[in-house]
């Protein structure tokens, strides 16, 4: 199964992310630009696969207990219909407020496929690049362990740090 990851200001090299991150400020709905892209091109599949186990894990006990709720209330009668109507409406006013919150602007994190568009965006240098593509490739990769990506990341950044030291 394909790791997905979120790329955070705890991932990526602090100088690339503050760019990225402020060249992408424009907001629409709450979703960052790069974000929209991304699921502008995913197909609903993608978009479930990528933001659906978020999503789950945040509101899927709850809805479950909802259900359980809406279906004791229903076999009460027909004098239950007006409650249900609004525990029904309340519940779906929260899901999309809880599905807003991890989209939005409260979640400041790139899916890989957003992130590879707001760098496109951002204009970074031929090296920068590089160190976004190959952040994507360790972060991505099942072959590598979880200790080694952790490491590896250390690494690239710290090779980031010397880069920008060489550049000034």
């Amino acid at each position: 199964m394909l790791n997905m990851v979120r790329y955070d200001a705890n991932i990526v090299h602090p100088s690339i992310w503050k760019r990225i991150y402020d060249m992408d400020g424009a907001f629409d709905q709450g979703v960052r630009i790069g974000e929209q892209q991304a699921m502008q091109k995913a197909s609903p599949a993608d978009w479930t696969r990528i933001f659906g186990p978020e999503l789950l894990r945040t509101t899927g006990l709850g809805t479950v207990a909802m259900v359980l709720v809406l279906l004791g209330l229903s076999a009460a009668g027909r004098e239950m219909q007006g409650l249900m109507m609004v525990i029904g409406v309340g519940w779906s006013a929260y899901i999309i407020g809880a599905m807003k919150g991890k989209l939005g602007a409260r979640t400041p994190s790139y899916s890989a496929s957003s992130l590879t568009v707001v760098a496109q965006e951002a204009k970074l240098d031929e090296a920068e690049s590089a160190y976004v593509n190959t952040l994507i490739a360790i972060s991505e990769s099942a072959a590598v362990a979880a200790s080694d990506r952790t490491e590896a990341i250390k690494d690239l950044n710290r090779l980031m740090d010397e880069y920008q030291r060489l550049q000034s």
